[in-house]
């Protein structure tokens, strides 16, 4: 990755060009990566799945059988609204 790694011999000194604003679209560059990439692997010695996929089976019936689906169905609903508020002509059909 060139940005955010100004030791490397790649880093963009004067950016990229990149358009990541729908709301301002004379931002065209970037000198900055727009997330981080964070990986923790650890296993807690006092703790562990002894059977992943149970432990799997039993987040989907109740991601699908509890009032969890409906807040969401919510939040997707509420995502899906402002992406089409951010980028109208990627909807349209």
């Amino acid at each position: 990755m060139k940005l955010g790694a100004p030791e490397s011999r790649f880093f963009p000194e004067e950016g990229l060009d990149f358009h990541y604003d729908p709301s301002d679209v004379s931002k065209t560059r970037v000198k900055d990566k727009p997330f981080e990439f964070l990986y923790i692997i650890d296993r807690p010695r006092t703790f562990s799945v002894a059977d992943p996929v149970a432990a799997a089976a039993d987040g989907l019936y109740l991601q699908l059988f509890s009032p969890l689906f409906g807040e969401q169905a919510g939040d997707y609903d509420n995502y899906t609204q402002h992406q089409r508020f951010l980028v109208p002509h990627d909807f349209e059909g």
